[in-house]
């Protein structure tokens, strides 16, 4: 087996103000049609080999992953490069997935516990891009073919990239054989200027009103380590020792530069 994991520093932390779910959108589209391949011809030639080809993006990188038994490296990484460098993005295809995120949209909203990670996030974080943990109905509609083509560009530039690359290969014959990338232009680009969280200095309560609920939700939140602090593990341990489960977390996700 190999698998390969391309990933890119940005993610949802880098969408315009304007157009949350930008990335996480564009992430979704690259896999449905290149410049010579359909999302059907994609998903077949996955399937052929046996393999896997996904894009997601997270708060601070996108990340193209792949994998395939290592004798069928050569199509996957072609397909995986093809995916990376030439994505159509087309308008049917882009036309679905609005509609769709607008009702997973609808579908949310109704949900008691998305509307308190909403209201928490915005607390927390204030005019920091983790506030924005999901489009709305106006980004989705300003979200044009040329929106995620000059956004693609921006966003997968190789020197915002880093490919790793695990199992059974050869490091001199793979390394040749990443010249399937040939041709991939830099572009410019400069690092962004994220506002700080606010400072708290009191407990407050925050209460979002919503007729008919059966239920409440009580979230209790405040900010804690960052990543880098040497006592990061030792507290995601204790986390799990006081009852912690997969759904809960901790804000310590904040880059430290």
């Amino acid at each position: 087996m190999v698998s390969f994991r391309l990933a890119f520093r940005g993610g949802d932390s880098s969408d315009p103000a304007e157009l949350p779910g930008l990335s996480d959108m564009m992430a979704h589209l690259l896999t449905e049609g290149t410049a010579d391949r359909t999302s059907l011809q994609i998903a077949e030639e996955v399937e052929r080999l046996g393999a896997t080809l996904s894009v997601s993006s997270a708060s601070d990188f996108a990340t193209i992953a792949a994998s395939s038994l290592a004798v069928y490296a050569d199509e996957i990484l072609a397909l995986m490069a093809d995916v990376t460098l030439h994505p159509s993005f087309p308008q049917k295809e882009i036309d679905l997935a609005r509609e769709n995120t607008k009702q997973m949209l609808i579908q949310q909203r109704a949900q008691p516990n998305f509307l308190a990670s909403e209201r928490v996030a915005k607390v927390m974080f204030g005019q920091h891009p983790y506030a924005r943990i999901s489009p709305t109905p106006a980004s989705l509609d300003g979200m044009t073919r040329d929106t995620f083509t000059n956004f693609h560009r921006k966003s997968f530039a190789p020197e915002k990239g880093v490919l790793l690359i695990v199992g059974d290969v050869d490091p001199d014959e793979t390394a040749a054989k990443l010249e399937k990338f040939g041709g991939w232009t830099t572009v410019p680009t400069s690092e962004p200027a994220f506002s700080a969280p606010p400072a708290r200095t009191a407990r407050v309560l925050y209460v979002i009103d919503r007729p008919g609920s059966a239920q409440s939700n009580i979230v209790i939140a405040n900010a804690a380590i960052t990543r880098t602090s040497p006592d990061y593990f030792p507290m995601l341990l204790m986390h799990t020792i006081l009852g912690a489960n997969a759904s809960s977390r901790l804000f310590m996700n904040l880059r430290e530069e």
